[in-house]
């Protein structure tokens, strides 16, 4: 059995069930991914257990980790030496833990894993990069097609607008990445970084159409100078749920991307070949998250957007 633990959001669970099926062919062939998710009030929506809405069966839920003495000791007491110590790396400590079946990376290192001869195997962990699951790449692609179905009338219309332009995907994040306990380290793209990425979209990608997609559509009306200049913006629904702001967006030909999972998966599950993706040139404010970047991005210096600002 591989017991997927989950953790944060629509984005992060993609990746940790990527890396989770990435495992599962490797060496795990005949396991069965089962996910260990809590469903009290507290707790973030599992996406891949009861209705799930993707291109493959509904993961079984476990609120137990069903490990052994061995594992749950080593994995607590991981868990309580690195919150001691404040260690940030788990890369070392692989080939450790994953002789136990242990998957624990919490980091935005990359290693090699290894194969373990324990009955039940345990990920936990972001795995925020496409080296995580590069084996089954086009696999993943086919397990997260959505259905279209799904869509209101309103945003049905919405899709055709997106279709038969050429259109840019401008997705901004605002939200908890505003709280004052965590923008320090999540706020990265502001206002100077979607005007100077607006500006290259627009002399880059021919009769280029912005469709902005933001949990704080009003900020962005009144915040983004640029886009108060463009005569043909369309912005989404406000009461949009996340699964169809996600479908929306991935039907984009073109995309300005904030640091955010969600929108990561929504660019690269785009059938768009030649499409433009405009990111940061960081993902968080304390460390480097190098992985995460795919080849084909055009970066945008955010030092040389902060110093704009001032």
């Amino acid at each position: 059995m591989i017991i997927l633990k989950i953790q944060g959001r629509l984005g992060n669970q993609m990746f940790q069930y990527a890396f989770a099926k990435s495992l599962q062919q490797k060496f795990y062939q005949d396991e069965k991914i089962i996910v260990n998710y809590s469903k009290s009030k507290f707790s973030q929506k599992c996406y891949f257990c009861e209705k799930n809405p993707f291109n493959f069966e509904t993961l079984d839920s476990t609120y137990k980790l069903n490990l052994n003495i061995i594992q749950t000791f080593i994995f607590y007491s991981y868990t309580l030496y690195k919150l001691i110590f404040k260690k940030k790396s788990d890369i070392k400590m692989q080939s450790f833990l994953n002789k136990f079946g242990i998957y624990y990376l919490q980091d935005d290192g990359y290693c090699d894993f290894k194969k373990s001869k324990f009955k039940n195997k345990l990920i936990y962990g972001y795995f925020g990069s496409l080296k995580f699951f590069s084996n089954v790449e086009e696999e993943i692609k086919q397990d997260f097609q959505l259905s279209s179905s799904f869509l209101s009338k309103k945003n049905k219309i919405f899709l055709k607008e997106i279709q038969k332009s050429n259109s840019c995907a401008i997705s901004i994040r605002r939200g908890d990445y505003t709280n004052s306990n965590i923008s320090n380290y999540f706020l990265v793209c502001e206002e100077s970084y979607y005007n100077e990425a607006i500006k290259r979209a627009k002399k880059e990608i021919p009769n280029c159409r912005f469709i902005v997609f933001s949990d704080d559509i009003e900020w962005v009306k009144e915040n983004i100078k640029l886009l108060k200049k463009e005569k043909d913006v369309l912005y989404e629904n406000k009461d949009n749920g996340t699964l169809e702001t996600f479908y929306l967006m991935q039907n984009c030909k073109n995309f300005i991307i904030s640091n955010s999972t969600f929108h990561w998966w929504a660019q690269y599950l785009s059938i768009y070949k030649d499409k433009n993706v405009y990111a940061p040139s960081i993902w968080n404010n304390e460390r480097e998250a190098l992985n995460i970047y795919l080849e084909n991005w055009k970066l945008i210096d955010i030092d040389k957007c902060r110093r704009k600002e001032k």
